[in-house]
């Protein structure tokens, strides 16, 4: 039998790239990558391999476009499903080994904590692959040297008096404000990726009052209209709260908005006018 080929896209590999950025750049699944790319097995190699060339398997979509997450296909019985599923997690479906932590430059411990409850007292599946935490800082710099970090339940300025801190910053493993233990004036990871899925009666002000950050940082990031209408199922994106230095930001939002609404009133009184003048 004649083998049969086809064209595949090539990536000139980076020095700092990961499996997974490669395959989130081209939305082509992990194990799909991999099986494509021998070189791809052990990313500590990527650093003598740079510009080498990767190529990119055609296939279907592994990650929704909003919420990053994986899209499954087939149901845990293998059956395919009617319409494909966007799971609430990153699932990876090749086999357990080492080198997921850094192909998904996550830590290890953070892989094993997440599938804790993967299997029962009889050492059954309660799921299919591994769910990967990828809303954690990463665990790897650009030259695949681990990164320490620490984490805290609010902003520090290690620069000030502790006894200024009112409430006192804890170390929190889960906190969003974490920092390089090597230089604590480096900030190492914040969360600045949140998903709020439209439940219905939601309005954007009740949404921006529920994450404490305002309105029209959530208006024009997710680049609503004027009236700011939104949808049941409706995914928007949450940006963080808004610090002390981002104040001049948030000041041009408002004047923003606020030119917006002024033009928006001018128009409705010139239209309510020339109305007027009609029926006259």
């Amino acid at each position: 039998i004649e083998p049969t080929y086809s064209l595949m896209q090539v990536y000139a590999l980076q020095a700092s790239d990961t499996v997974y950025s490669i395959s989130k750049k081209f939305n082509v699944c992990l194990n799909d990558l991999i099986h494509t790319n021998w070189v791809l097995r052990h990313r500590s190699l990527f650093v003598d391999l740079e510009k080498h060339p990767i190529f990119i398997p055609q296939t279907q979509p592994c990650y929704d476009s909003v919420t990053g997450m994986s899209i499954i296909y087939k149901d845990d019985d293998g059956n395919l499903l009617p319409t494909p599923r966007v799971l609430e997690h990153l699932i990876y479906y090749g086999g357990w080994n080492t080198d997921l932590a850094e192909y998904f430059n996550v830590c290890i411990n953070r892989i094993v904590d997440a599938n804790a409850s993967k299997y029962d007292e009889k050492g059954n599946a309660n799921y299919l692959g591994f769910i990967i935490p990828i809303d954690r800082p990463p665990c790897y710099d650009e030259n695949n040297n681990q990164i320490f970090y620490i984490c805290y339940n609010q902003p520090v300025d290690f620069e000030a008096q502790y006894s200024l801190f009112n409430p006192m910053p804890s170390v929190d493993i889960n906190g969003v404000y974490c920092y390089d233990i090597k230089d604590p004036k480096i900030i190492a990871w914040n969360q600045n990726k949140r998903i709020h899925r439209v439940e219905y009666g939601e309005t954007v002000m009740g949404i921006a009052h529920k994450y404490d950050v305002p309105y029209p940082l959530i208006s024009v990031i997710n680049g609503l209209d004027i009236n700011n209408t939104i949808r049941v199922g409706q995914e928007l994106k949450i940006p963080t709260p808004v610090q002390a230095g981002d104040a001049w930001w948030l000041a041009i939002l408002w004047a923003f908005w606020g030119g917006v609404i002024i033009v928006f009133i001018r128009n409705v009184r010139s239209y309510l006018r020339q109305e007027k003048g009609t029926d006259k």
